[in-house]
């Protein structure tokens, strides 16, 4: 069974004969291709065509046989007749009567899609691109036909049965009027198919992070602000949040806004990492970024064991021995240590204002 593409159309647009054709077709071999009802749009290089094209355009059938070429098929169901060379089809629903041209759509479809396929396929420019017209619901009388519809790509309600052998005939058609065209290479033709009917993805550009992280910082900002505003009225604030919503930032603009050489600011991290990020990036005068070991340091004395100049911070704060610091702002992950805690606690007893700032993993 060939490959049909889509598997299950939405809908033939209303047309029983274009219905059967899917179904005759679909019996063809296991190594052919069918796509349905093959939308294209003018490329906008025009003179890389061998004739004008309308701006868009629909084939009912793309024929891919990597063994013999590209084929074309323009189905025309219901009453259809051709009167003095020019093709006439009676609307079912209406019965006004309009002209058709069924081998000039295949033919336009034809020409988009060969410059299509090359402009992206060169190695295939020895494929056969060739079409077909197919009128379901009658026969056709073959001595008469026009002289751009030859009986070999001509196929009608007789041929559903035999689907195979009507494409066999308007391939060997084609190659007897067009020499040295045919089937290509598997490597080629795996990429005629994928041309023909494409895979991608629709993957998130840099500038749309950018612009939707712009627009979160906007909007952040302006929530930052409102708790800002709310710090300026509080003597004790903990200020929660996830991770990456802005907590320590925060506490950055307060510490700008308290420090002053009388009132000089101790912001105390959790890591050394992050104390180094900030003296880097937002260093302020009359503000010290300290971890917890720095403080019990610059407290305590740099010559004591490290241990030992922990349990003297703890015993200094819970003593209500003063800091050198009138504001401290405390930034602090959830699994917190019992010793940062306490000095956390201790600090707030002790100093004017303290701003927790609690990140959450």
């Amino acid at each position: 069974m060939a490959r049909m593409i889509p598997a299950t159309p939405r809908d033939f647009h209303g047309s029983r004969g274009e219905e059967r054709v899917f179904r005759a077709l679909r019996a063809l071999p296991d190594d052919i291709v069918v796509i349905h009802s093959f939308r294209w749009l003018h490329p906008g290089n025009a003179h890389k065509l061998a004739r004008y094209l309308n701006a868009q355009g629909e084939g009912d059938f793309v024929i891919f046989d990597p063994n013999r070429g590209v084929m074309v098929v323009e189905v025309k169901g219901g009453e259809i007749w051709c009167e003095r060379g020019e093709w006439k089809q009676r609307n079912r629903l209406t019965g006004h009567v309009e002209a058709t041209y069924p081998e000039q759509q295949a033919s336009n479809t034809l020409y988009r899609l060969r410059s299509g396929v090359l402009d992206v396929v060169p190695e295939a420019d020895s494929l056969l691109f060739c079409h077909a017209v197919w009128f379901p619901d009658g026969a056709v009388d073959r001595r008469t036909l026009p002289m751009n519809c030859h009986a070999a790509m001509t196929f009608d309600a007789e041929d559903i049965p035999n689907a195979a052998d009507a494409i066999a005939r308007a391939y060997a058609y084609w190659s007897s009027v067009l020499p040295g065209r045919g089937g290509v290479t598997s490597a080629v033709a795996e990429k005629v198919f994928t041309a023909l009917a494409p895979t991608f993805s629709i993957v998130r550009s840099a500038r749309q992070t950018i612009d939707e992280r712009d627009e979160q910082l906007v909007q952040l900002t302006r929530e930052q602000a409102r708790v800002i505003d709310f710090l300026d009225e509080q003597s004790h604030a903990a200020v929660f949040g996830a991770a990456g919503t802005g907590k320590t930032l925060l506490g950055v603009e307060k510490a700008r806004r308290l420090a002053t050489p009388s009132s000089p600011v101790l912001f105390l991290c959790f890591n050394a990492a992050l104390r180094e990020h900030l003296e880097t990036r937002h260093a302020q005068r009359n503000v010290s970024f300290l971890t917890f070991h720095g403080l019990a340091r610059q407290v305590v004395g740099a010559g004591v064991e490290l241990a030992d100049a922990e349990r003297s911070l703890i015993e200094h704060l819970a003593n209500d021995e003063p800091l050198p610091f009138e504001h401290v702002i405390v930034v602090i992950p959830n699994v917190l240590p019992l010793k940062c805690a306490s000095a956390a606690k201790e600090a707030d007893a002790g100093c004017h204002e303290w701003v927790g700032s609690v990140a959450r993993a």
